[in-house]
């Protein structure tokens, strides 16, 4: 199968959509799936076009069917020119776990190229990849797919869209015209930049004012996946009140290990290593008070210790310890793709595009 993960509305989707504006953003990531074929044949089926669209059709008369439609034709009032049944096209019944992984693996690797592009100054707009299941990834007898599936393509300037101030830097210069030898440079130029795909190493210290402190919800909010090779969480407990300097040091020594780094401070009572920590470095800090509104601890009054900081001391405050966790992995996102993946993936779950037709 050829699979299409796309941002924006570009190339053949604006064929199969033409009410939808050119270049229209996709909050969440458009998933297509084509068939992949050569010499317009499919088995002894004669076709008006390779690798035409598939739509998966659920519950027809014929049971479960995978209709086939021309993908440089509007959809829309479009019948299918031709109607497989399930068998035909996939060798094993349960096609919904295989579909379900595709798409999966698909969303999340493009969320990673995204972000590495981004990180480059570039936009990645769309990606074709193709996927194949091994024949030892399912019985013949029970039909049933067991589990393997392969990414089975070259990923470079013939398979995505890359753009950089409104112009592409991928084979789509071409296609409209553009020099063969330009084309040749902007390859090169793409292999130079994903030669600086990398991921970097980043921190998150949780500081507490006293090893009696309970962070479990912070250890939970931070289990795997987050926490990797290239993300590093680190526990410090040291009363910034009582051991001031002590404090600053400890946290100089941390930010120089690894200088990109937020700290999320757990504090009760009134809170002075949110404004210790933040007025003497340059590394976010966010204040989790213990005794916030809400909560069944006494004085929840000590949560303005927090929110009120004096100038020049950025320190910002979040009532609950997962958001907190959060809004630290999203400001580490912003330059580490791995992070950026998994958190927009999620997002994008929740997420429905909405267009102007």
């Amino acid at each position: 199968m050829e699979v299409v993960f796309r941002r924006r509305a570009l190339g053949s989707f604006l064929q199969r959509n033409p009410g939808i504006p050119k270049g229209t953003v996709f909050p969440r990531l458009v998933f297509e799936l084509f068939l992949k074929t050569s010499g317009k044949k499919w088995g002894d089926h004669v076709l008006p076009c390779d690798d035409p669209l598939m739509v998966i059709g659920r519950e027809c008369a014929e049971g479960d069917v995978v209709m086939l439609y021309n993908p440089h034709q509007p959809i829309h009032g479009q019948k299918p020119f031709l109607t497989l049944p399930f068998l035909e096209v996939f060798p094993f019944r349960n096609v919904d776990e295989v579909l379900f992984k595709i798409e999966e693996i698909g969303r999340r690797h493009f969320l990673i190229l995204e972000r590495a592009w981004s990180l480059l100054g570039r936009e990645f707009a769309d990606i074709k990849i193709e996927f194949g299941v091994p024949a030892d990834a399912w019985t013949a007898e029970k039909q049933i797919w067991v589990g393997k599936i392969l990414l089975a393509d070259v990923i470079d300037a013939d398979s995505w869209r890359v753009l950089y101030k409104g112009g592409h830097e991928d084979k789509q210069f071409y296609r409209e015209g553009g020099d063969l030898g330009e084309l040749g440079r902007k390859y090169k130029l793409a292999a130079g930049l994903t030669d600086r795909f990398g991921l970097p190493l980043q921190q998150i210290i949780v500081w507490t004012g006293s090893p009696r402190d309970d962070v479990s919800a912070f250890k939970e909010a931070l289990l795997s996946p987050f926490e990797g090779k290239d993300l590093v969480v680190t526990y410090v407990a040291l009363s910034a009140h009582k051991e001031t300097i002590p404090a600053v040091i400890t946290m100089n020594q941390h930010l120089a290990d690894i200088p990109d780094s937020v700290i999320i401070d757990y504090v009760g009572m009134s809170n002075g290593a949110g404004g210790v920590l933040a007025a003497n470095s340059t590394v976010p800090v966010i204040n989790v008070p213990a005794n916030a509104p809400g909560t069944d601890k006494p004085f929840p009054d000590d949560v303005w210790s927090s929110l009120r900081m004096p100038s020049q001391v950025p320190a910002m405050t979040v009532l609950s310890a997962k958001n907190a966790v959060l809004a630290a992995l999203q400001i580490l996102a912003m330059r580490n793709p791995r992070l950026y993946s998994m958190l927009r993936y999620e997002q994008e779950s929740r997420l429905v595009n909405v267009v102007e037709i």
